[in-house]
């Protein structure tokens, strides 16, 4: 691919040149502006793109809610995998100390059971 960063990030799968790709979220998109301005068209042209227009930013709207919903769930993953680590670090640094407890305990007893 000639971006293959834009793959990465817009594609699930691999195309091959002459490949048809879809975007049906673009499609969506697209109807709906349409779609409003067919409808606001017997209030005149000016009304149809004025329609359209706020169907784009309303689109464009919802596609930043998206965004942000996703950073957002994105941060809370990687803050849980922190605190897995975190909470992995503690679970191994506690098990070392009860191995050199349970150390102490044995040299001590070995050490009682000589008297």
């Amino acid at each position: 691919a000639k971006y293959p960063s834009s793959v990465a990030l817009y594609q699930s799968q691999h195309y091959q040149e002459g490949d048809l790709f879809k975007n049906l979220q673009a499609a969506a998109t697209l109807r709906k502006l349409v779609d409003a301005e067919k409808a606001a068209s017997a209030q005149g042209r000016k009304a149809a793109l004025k329609a359209a227009r706020q169907g784009e930013a309303d689109s464009r709207r919802q596609m930043e809610r998206t965004v942000a919903e996703v950073q957002t769930a994105a941060q809370r993953r990687d803050r849980a995998a922190a605190a897995l680590g975190d909470a992995e670090t503690v679970l191994v640094e506690a098990r070392e100390r009860a191995q050199r407890a349970a150390e102490d305990h044995r040299r001590a007893q070995a050490a009682l059971d000589q008297l």
